[in-house]
């Protein structure tokens, strides 16, 4: 073999391995943009279920405080009735 056949077989070798580092790191790439899309995938359904849990929760802090403006309602009647009842007593007792 003569040293210009052993050159151009070490450039055919050499271009082989270039060629399969090349495919090797594209492949590289692809799984990790591949993991990095199922992550994002999996942490937007999380996000979501997240948003909705607040939703709900949003709701529900509406109807409690609904309820709450409802029974200081209630409070502020109860009051009323007991100052009522209160002056009729001092009433009562001073024109004893």
């Amino acid at each position: 073999m003569t040293f210009e056949e052993r050159i151009d077989r070490l450039a055919e070798r050499h271009e082989a391995l270039a060629q399969s580092a090349e495919l090797l790191l594209k492949e590289s790439h692809t799984e990790s943009i591949r993991l990095l899309l199922e992550s994002s995938r999996v942490h937007g359904e999380g996000i979501r279920v997240m948003f909705e849990n607040s939703q709900v929760q949003f709701a529900n802090s509406q109807v409690q405080a609904e309820d709450i403006r409802g029974l200081s309602k209630h409070i502020r009647n109860l009051v009323r009735t007991a100052e009522i009842h209160e002056r009729r007593i001092t009433r009562l007792e001073g024109s004893e």
